[in-house]
């Protein structure tokens, strides 16, 4: 399906994509300042990316019975939705809206690529770097502004409220380019005619398990830094003002490694160098953090920023490039995103636990470099150049 109004279809997708982070990354800098324990505070930022995992596996179902369209603009309202509640009402209404939130986010996560590869499959990778450059901004501003917002007026409902707005806006605009259109039967929509057989040969398929296993991975590392980044530094003296624009520079550097990573892989035959220079990035910055004196702090962080952005916008675009149609796109994204942020899921609750019991942050950081080390493997997989649906789904086929 192509767009019928390109401009507006592009605006929309970037306010989209500014939203799916909001939810996530605005909560860590006042992890503080919530009046929960550690293992409240570990449940409380696992809860979305468990959602993201449990969510996605229902998306393609989901778009059959409503439709893309229609979907989205449903979920981005639910966001909205869930946003103000957690605002409203911070202490009982808290894990319920995160809850609303996340699986809002959840079905938006599977979706997007669909439309990319459905409206603009002749720009894919100018577009998964557009979109991912959206979502970082949105996190990094998320992740700067909640702190200074809560200080200067001195409000928990505000602090959270504001970034139900840019949701609101989503859902304007996702409506007005919407036009009252449909997508023709037959055209390359992910709302049109089920495909049999699909999503067996996706889960037979080795690269999709390739594409999966390497975006659950990288999810894992990036919600975990994502999630204690402003912790680790809190507990090392920084003020909590200090320790959420470490946490906004990680996000708005990523931009960086959003721009650099679809680049890289589109001057080669396949995403196996981006794979490898994105994740070799990362655990130059993951190493800086554990072992680098913390006055050069901002300098860790920005490599890592650009490490994550790099990897995780290559993963995003392996669902696109590695589909032959939005359709598989979708069924690839839903695998991929539910299996892989189940995976990811273990990682913001794993390093809390695991502080809590060591008592320090050093073995909850050499526990990512590990989850880094064994994450390449099923990366270079999944960066072959070839399409998973031309896959036969027999097994050594």
């Amino acid at each position: 399906m192509r767009a019928r109004r390109p401009l507006l279809s592009v605006v929309a997708i970037m306010l989209l994509a500014f939203n799916l982070r909001l939810a996530v990354s605005g909560v860590p800098p006042i992890l503080g300042d919530l009046g929960l324990g550690t293992v409240a505070q570990s449940l409380l930022v696992t809860v979305p990316v468990l959602c993201f995992g449990m969510a996605a596996l229902s998306a393609p179902w989901l778009t059959r019975q409503v439709g893309e369209d229609q979907l989205l603009l449903g979920v981005i309202a639910a966001l909205a939705v869930g946003l103000a509640v957690r605002a409203a009402w911070p202490a009982s209404g808290l894990f319920p809206g995160t809850l609303v939130a996340a699986l809002a986010v959840a079905i938006m996560n599977v979706l997007v690529p669909g439309v990319v590869r459905g409206r603009f499959a002749g720009h894919s990778a100018a577009m998964t770097s557009a979109y991912t450059v959206a979502l970082s901004l949105g996190a990094g501003l998320a992740a700067g502004l909640t702190v200074p917002i809560l200080h200067a007026t001195r409000s928990l409902h505000l602090a959270l409220g504001v970034w139900a707005i840019p949701a609101g806006l989503a859902g304007l605009v996702w409506a007005a380019q919407l036009g009252g259109s449909r997508p023709a039967r037959g055209h390359d929509s992910v709302s049109g005619p089920r495909i049999t057989g699909a999503g067996v040969q996706l889960w037979s398929s080795p690269i999709a398990w390739g594409v999966t296993a390497f975006f659950g991975m990288q999810s894992l590392v990036y919600y975990a830094v994502l999630s204690w980044l402003p912790s680790i530094y809190r507990s090392r003296g920084d003020s909590a003002s200090a320790a959420g624009l470490l946490l906004a520079i990680l996000a708005i550097v990523g931009i960086l490694g959003n721009l650099l990573g679809p680049a890289l892989a589109s001057r080669t035959k396949d995403q196996r160098l981006a794979v490898t220079a994105g994740v070799s990035t990362t655990a130059i910055g993951l190493l800086g953090v554990l072992l680098g004196p913390p006055s050069w702090a901002i300098l860790w962080v920005c490599i890592l920023g650009i490490g994550t952005g790099a990897t995780f916008s290559v993963a995003l675009l392996l669902l696109v490039v590695r589909s032959d149609s939005a359709r598989t796109a979708v069924s690839l994204s839903a695998m991929a995103q539910g299996t892989g942020y189940l995976i990811a899921a273990s990682g913001p609750l794993a390093l809390g636990l695991v502080r809590a019991e060591s008592g320090s942050w050093t073995w909850p950081l050499v526990l990512l470099l590990a989850v880094l080390t064994l994450e390449t493997v099923p990366g270079l997989i999944g960066a072959r150049d070839k399409p998973v649906g031309s896959l036969p789904a027999g097994p050594g086929k």
